[in-house]
């Protein structure tokens, strides 16, 4: 088992890292005017809080048995594992509506201030993602998390394509087309995300 100590120094860095994608996309977005910047930056705040609620857990959960908590503090942990599968849902609700309403209603953006942006977003959503891997195998909480963080790297890499088509074609469709198809990934490791936490919650 990896050290939770280890664990929980990791997760400020990623903490850090978070805070900072959510500043740049949300400031981004303004001054490009770009729904998808927007509505990623909603995302890595939902990831921001995951991370946040995993941070805790993980401290939760070293907490010795007690009379009133025979189990320890661990099925808090795997509650936690749940609300983030939760939270992915809504999010890929979320996406599903928004690429919906961007289909009939596009709006111009700037594309290569929007390609930049999206791109370092992608740089520091892939190094959380690289230096997370692994972890989620030892922790079903931190898989929760890392989802999160993948299922946001994806969608900085669906607003890299979408920004790069709007730039070569001048055509808006291809944003909400890429996060339909993101939201479905997303909804997918949502339901077995919930389905796996649920079932070692009613065994715990």
């Amino acid at each position: 088992m990896i050290a939770r100590e280890a664990l929980q120094q990791r997760f400020k860095v990623f903490i850090f890292l978070s805070s900072f994608i959510l500043l740049m996309e949300v400031a981004g977005s303004i001054f490009t005017r770009s729904l998808a910047l927007l509505s990623d930056a909603g995302h890595v705040l939902v990831d921001l809080l995951a991370m946040l609620l995993t941070y805790f857990s993980v401290r939760l959960s070293q907490k010795k048995a007690s009379r009133k908590f025979s189990y320890g503090y661990y099925r808090g942990e795997i509650f936690s594992a749940i609300i983030n599968g939760v939270a992915l849902v809504l999010i890929t609700l979320y996406i599903f509506y928004e690429s919906y309403q961007r289909f009939f209603s596009p709006r111009a953006v700037k594309g290569p201030e929007m390609l930049v942006i999206a791109m370092i977003g992608l740089a520091a959503n892939l190094y959380v993602v690289t230096k997370m891997h692994g972890y989620e195998q030892e922790n079903l909480n931190v898989r929760g998390a890392y989802l999160h963080v993948l299922s946001d790297t994806l969608t900085s890499v669906g607003v890299i394509l979408a920004a790069i088509l709007i730039i070569i074609t001048g055509n808006n469709i291809f944003d909400p087309l890429i996060s339909a198809l993101i939201g479905i990934f997303i909804l997918v490791s949502s339901f077995r995300l919930i389905k796996e936490s649920a079932d070692i919650f009613m065994e715990a």
